[in-house]
């Protein structure tokens, strides 16, 4: 997701210089964070946050309403997405407000992902067991990462390479 947030931040200064934004690509991005994070990724953590909060009570302090956020994200994911497609399909719409949701959408998804890292991802890492990891594993079994997992998915090629490219 970072690297994604990445190419959203270039395509968003980009287009603040003046550039044309990259609809094909920015509609790959958002499809697939409609259809991957959303629908598996962030379930995965939530049911990982409610085991770790049934094994230690005082972990929803220290890692906040989780659930909240994803949910939260998700509604940011959908909002983001019908306006990227209303201004790619030149629904007039004042540009500083697209931009100014574009730079809400990747800010608040690169604060999430550091404190899931510096607070969650931690503080599940010593409270799950193995055992814990496992069964969670197997719910969740069937969802492979259509652009980052083992088999790239043939509607992401392009989004991949444009990755690749940008990571140089």
């Amino acid at each position: 997701m970072t690297r994604l947030l990445r190419l959203l931040r270039s395509e968003l200064e980009g287009s603040r210089a003046g550039d044309t934004l990259d609809f094909d690509l920015l509609g790959s991005v958002m499809e697939y964070t409609l259809h991957y994070p959303d629908l598996f990724h962030h379930p995965k953590e939530d049911m990982v946050y409610r085991r770790m909060v049934a094994r230690d009570p005082t972990a929803a302090a220290r890692v906040g309403d989780l659930l909240q956020e994803h949910a939260h994200l998700a509604e940011l994911s959908r909002q983001f997405a019908a306006a990227l497609h209303n201004r790619a399909n030149d629904v007039e719409m004042p540009r500083r407000w697209f931009e100014k949701l574009m730079e809400t959408y990747i800010t608040t998804n690169e604060h999430h992902i550091a404190e899931e890292e510096r607070v969650f991802l931690p503080l599940a890492m010593v409270t799950l067991s193995d055992a814990d990891w496992v069964e969670l594993d197997d719910r969740v079994a069937g969802a492979s990462d259509p652009l980052f997992g083992g088999k790239l998915a043939g509607e992401y090629r392009r989004l991949h390479d444009r990755i690749v490219r940008l990571a140089v």
